[in-house]
């Protein structure tokens, strides 16, 4: 059976640039296999998920999206960017999700939800 980690990205990204954890970080970056998905902008009901669909997090899947070695690259230094991430508490920015990343390393997988829309306020 596989251990799957749950994280929020927040909390995953934390953990990835904690100076307490800098091997996280090398072993994130090597050998690590990187699935990216576009999904739907809002997570569906857990009671209303229909069985031939596949959810992450609550997000249904809308396709798998194929990536380059050089895009998966890309993609883990984004998510090790902290630049890319708002921290705090932002109640007045709705999280209108665009992506999901999993990223599977050894028996772990990490999940996270990702949007591409920023917020100003």
């Amino acid at each position: 059976m596989k251990k799957t980690s749950v994280l929020i990205c927040g909390l995953l990204i934390s953990s990835m640039l904690s100076s307490q954890n800098p091997v996280f970080n090398k072993t994130l970056l090597k050998d690590s296999k990187i699935i990216l998905y576009q999904v739907a902008n809002f997570p569906t009901d857990p009671t209303d998920n229909k069985n031939d669909s596949v959810y992450i997090l609550d997000y249904l899947v809308l396709s798998e999206i194929n990536l380059l070695k050089s895009e998966n690259r890309q993609i883990v230094k984004s998510l090790l960017n902290s630049g890319n991430y708002i921290f705090d508490v932002k109640k007045s920015c709705p999280f209108i999700a665009a992506y999901a990343i999993k990223i599977q390393k050894d028996k772990t997988l990490y999940e996270c939800v990702l949007s591409n829309n920023s917020c100003s306020k």
